[in-house]
């Protein structure tokens, strides 16, 4: 930076990266005066307004403060750091009064604040920029720690991310502040399910329902754990009650179909099965693949309802696309799965995993599914290539570490 200034000394924004540079050193003095330098350069720029003003704050000259703020102020009314700013410096210059309510005044900026990182961070959610989000609800909470509803958006962007136990700590927080929310019941649950954690999550999802009967996705979670813990009834009265209450459910009607398929329940199935055919065939989300192959013997219907699943949950997934590989060095084959332990595909699999010719192939085992301590998963883990456990990376993670290992094959 002092080097562009030493060829353009007039350059407003190289003197306000300068000032930022000295301000994280702690060189308020000599960062002061390189704002001043930039505001005197560009006087119409607003973050060397504002920072000038923070600045001042720290070196304990808060009326010279009020004045920075103001001039953010005036080229933007509605500028929340100022207004958070000014009142803060106003409450230290006079704490009687001069027409300013003090703490109240600053808590009811700092509340306006945090509302806006909040609102940027469900933005960042949405765009699927989950770093940016996380950031943005922890400024929202340092402003407002028991701001529940930034304490459940950040969680939520946790789980996207596979940090179970952050995400449902993050839940506990917001229920913390909001008791009686069924929300984050259900989403603290979604992650306990996911850490294994079965009877936790049975409790939260039925939480989250005596405290909002009619929130279709809790009875549909409700559904899932009844069904995996083998009582297929319970599990399809579930379903069916969410079906009641959001008869366009994604896949829901498949998940149903399953369960009375469990259940060995034969009544109405021929008008089950007919729904679901009928709603494959118009291109609507009905039924998960492997339930179509399950209960529907028509190879059209099993081929579309593939589709459209594939269409729901992985059209829109990011690519980093491809890289070269380098031929002189052995084929990479990554294998990746949800079921490194006791599972039914992990024994069908085991051998070829162990009679790969290592002159020719290094493998890596990509496993996030669950860290079960059985007999199945040491034999994968202990055996030939590389083994990494990859719960908690989100998908962009692992298609980064992929390429950074340099895989060549992905084997599902």
């Amino acid at each position: 930076i002092v080097q562009a200034l030493a060829i353009k000394p007039d350059f407003p924004a190289a003197h306000g990266n300068l000032a930022a540079v000295l301000r994280a050193l702690g060189r308020l003095d000599e960062a002061l005066l390189a704002y001043n330098r930039a505001i005197r350069l560009q006087p119409d720029r607003i973050p060397a307004h504002q920072d000038r003003g923070d600045v001042l704050l720290a070196l304990g000259r808060p009326a010279e403060a009020v004045a920075s703020f103001d001039e953010v102020l005036a080229l933007q009314p509605d500028h929340l750091g100022a207004r958070l700013g000014r009142t803060i410096a106003l409450d230290r210059v006079d704490k009687v009064g001069k027409g300013i309510t003090g703490a109240a005044a600053v808590d009811a900026l700092r509340q306006d604040y945090a509302a806006a990182f909040y609102n940027h961070g469900n933005g960042m959610a949405a765009a699927k920029r989950l770093g940016d989000a996380l950031a943005s609800y922890d400024r929202a909470l340092a402003l407002a720690p028991h701001f529940a509803e930034a304490h459940n958006n950040r969680a939520n962007i946790l789980y996207d991310l596979r940090r179970l136990e952050e995400a449902a700590a993050g839940y506990e927080r917001a229920l913390a502040a909001r008791p009686n929310w069924a929300e984050p019941h259900n989403n603290r649950a979604n992650a306990l399910w996911g850490l294994g954690r079965v009877a936790e999550a049975l409790s939260g999802y039925e939480r989250a329902i005596i405290l909002r009967e009619d929130y279709p996705e809790a009875h549909n979670n409700r559904g899932n754990v009844l069904l995996a813990i083998k009582r297929p009834a319970h599990a399809l009265a579930s379903f069916d009650r969410a079906l009641e209450l959001k008869p366009d459910f994604d896949f829901l009607a498949g998940a149903a179909l399953n369960a009375t398929l469990r259940a060995a329940d034969w009544t109405g199935m021929a008008e089950r099965i007919a729904a679901v055919r009928d709603g494959v065939m118009l291109g609507k989300r009905v039924v998960a693949p492997f339930i179509a192959a399950l209960a529907i013997d028509d190879p059209d219907v099993q081929s579309r309802s593939s589709r459209v699943f594939a269409d729901a949950l992985y059209a829109a997934a990011p690519t980093i696309g491809g890289q070269p590989s380098a031929r002189s060095r052995k084929i990479r084959v990554g294998y990746y799965s949800a079921d490194f332990h006791e599972h039914a595909t992990t024994w069908l699999i085991a051998g070829l995993l162990e009679h790969h010719d290592s002159a020719r192939f290094e493998i890596v085992l990509f496993s996030f599914g669950p860290d079960r301590a059985d007999p199945m998963r040491r034999r994968i883990a202990e055996g030939p290539g590389r083994f990494i456990d990859v719960r908690h990376r989100d998908d962009q993670g692992i298609a980064l570490l992929s390429r950074e290992l340099g895989i060549d094959i992905a084997v599902d």
